[in-house]
């Protein structure tokens, strides 16, 4: 076989190995694992709004990817997520068991049944509230700062209390916000900071509390503005920024998950081919995930282990 044609097998052949080692919490018994129920719970990030007004995936979508991509997926509803909630309208929801049909999915069952059944309930709330009061003139009125934050203490706290009550088994995953303005001038810029430090203090504190899981996204974001939030006038992320959460929310799921779990490779991966020649290639892939950490990359040419 010529090198150009092993080049192509090479291409579509790389193995994983992974470590069999895995975090004994949480761990599940893959002959008892079960198909699991995902519930998205919040405001716009969690609907999959888009950096330009639309509605498409958001970071919840990715995470029922991930789950479904290894087999365990049951069902993801994430129709109780709106685009502009609060932390008062995400509770009132649940002591009100609303119903929300979708477009080819009536509601049936009610966000409380839907919560009774849920093995994962994913919730994001809070940032609405802030910016309620907010004036892109002024900045904030330090007056309402804390009844502002008070507010959402005492709104997700409620609302993550009423989840364990109707399903004390559930694994809820609170997320904290990252900076959603960072075009702001500096002055209103460290104000917005200050205020978004002490929301995810306060949301970090309630997932310590409840034994739920915090899932910090203010660095992830930072790391590439541009890139995550390419709209100065939006606040929503793009497609890479909602997966970028995704991955942080699937670093802390994985322990769920039994421990003969492939890896996975994130969202939009590919393999690239650059450095050819007549005897050589260079190939370059992401890394890959699991829930103890990929060990080394095995690759394979027409079913033989090629040594580099």
């Amino acid at each position: 076989m010529g090198f150009f044609a092993k080049l192509i097998k090479l291409m579509f052949a790389v193995v994983l190995v992974f470590s069999l080692m895995t975090s004994a919490w949480g761990a599940v018994d893959a002959k008892q694992m079960d198909k699991l129920n995902v519930v998205a719970l919040g405001d716009s990030l969690a609907a999959g709004q888009t950096p330009f007004k639309t509605l498409d995936k958001g970071y919840a979508d990715y995470i029922a990817e991930k789950i479904d991509q290894i087999g365990y997926l049951q069902s993801f509803d994430k129709r109780y997520a709106v685009s502009g909630y609060t932390t008062g309208d995400v509770l009132q929801d649940i002591l009100n068991d609303v119903k929300k049909d979708v477009e080819g999915s009536p509601d049936e069952w009610g966000i409380r049944e839907k919560l009774r059944q849920a093995d994962i309930v994913t919730l994001d709330a809070g940032a609405n509230d802030v910016l309620q009061v907010l004036n892109f003139d002024t900045g904030f009125d330090p007056d309402k700062i804390p009844g502002i934050i008070e507010s959402i203490t005492r709104n997700l706290s409620a609302t993550v209390a009423e989840i364990k009550t109707l399903n004390p088994e559930a694994h809820v995953y609170l997320m904290g916000y990252y900076n959603p303005l960072p075009h702001l001038p500096e002055d209103q810029q460290e104000k917005l900071l200050g205020v978004l430090a002490l929301m995810n203090k306060s949301i970090e504190g309630i997932a310590r509390q409840s034994k739920s899981s915090y899932i910090p996204t203010a660095e992830i974001i930072a790391q590439d503005v541009e890139k995550y939030l390419p709209n100065p006038q939006d606040i929503h992320l793009s497609a890479e920024g909602y997966q970028a959460v995704a991955d942080a929310f699937w670093k802390e799921m994985q322990s769920l998950f039994p421990v003969e779990q492939s890896p996975t490779w994130p969202g939009g991966s590919k393999l690239t081919v650059s450095n050819i020649t007549k005897t050589s290639v260079k190939l370059i892939w992401p890394e890959a995930q699991d829930a103890s950490g990929v060990t080394g990359y095995r690759i394979y040419v027409d079913g033989k282990e090629y040594q580099s």
